[in-house]
């Protein structure tokens, strides 16, 4: 499955390095030291040089692209994946580079307040992508019930956006602790169900 994607690889591994390409020509505009995390409070709270943020970033989710192409690809040709879940494996780093790089470099102008209100956002979005295709992967009960449960959540971060910063961030961690817990939990209690039918994995 990797050669017959060859092209889609290079295509959403290109889009990835765009923020670099942005950030070198834009390098004479942008500070020394850029900030590259902010606390609830929406105060930056952690920096980078800027070499670091504007070469490291996409270089890491470059890396996490291909790692996960990879393991996905290799399940594609012993599973056979849905291909429209196949898609979303694609793009999904992708659009986590660019949104990310983007949140860094407009807080390189200046605006500091917007990445705070930002990160909710992507989050919401994110969980209704993979929630509304979860159970089109290899369906069992747990992708079903992870769907569901993410649609939810996703809706949950969005609505947290219009909240002052630190409820915002206490509803993001509890949310995204909960969208984590909530199907290794279910996965387990349905295992723990058919052991005792005497289903055999």
């Amino acid at each position: 499955m990797i050669k017959q994607n060859k092209a889609k690889i290079l295509l959403s591994s290109a889009v990835i390095l765009l923020p670099a390409v942005y950030g070198i020509i834009m390098w004479n505009h942008l500070p020394d030291t850029m900030a590259t995390h902010w606390g609830a409070d929406g105060i930056t709270d952690g920096t980078a040089g800027k070499a670091l943020a504007v070469f490291g970033l996409p270089l890491l989710y470059l890396l996490v692209h291909l790692f996960c192409l990879r393991l996905t690809l290799w399940d594609q040709e012993k599973r056979q994946q849905s291909r429209k879940a196949l898609e979303m494996i694609f793009w999904i780093v992708p659009a986590c580079s660019l949104v990310t790089s983007g949140i860094l470099y407009r807080a390189a102008s200046g605006k500091e307040q917007e990445p705070a209100m930002l990160v909710p956002v992507l989050l919401g979005v994110l969980f209704l992508w993979v929630g509304n295709y979860l159970p089109k992967l290899r369906r069992n009960r747990t992708h079903r019930f992870a769907g569901k449960v993410w649609v939810c959540g996703g809706f949950l971060l969005l609505i947290s956006a219009m909240c002052p910063l630190q409820t915002m961030a206490w509803v993001m961690v509890c949310v995204v602790a909960a969208l984590g817990l909530a199907p290794i939990a279910y996965s387990y209690a349905i295992f723990r169900q058919d052991r005792k039918a005497g289903v055999v994995y």
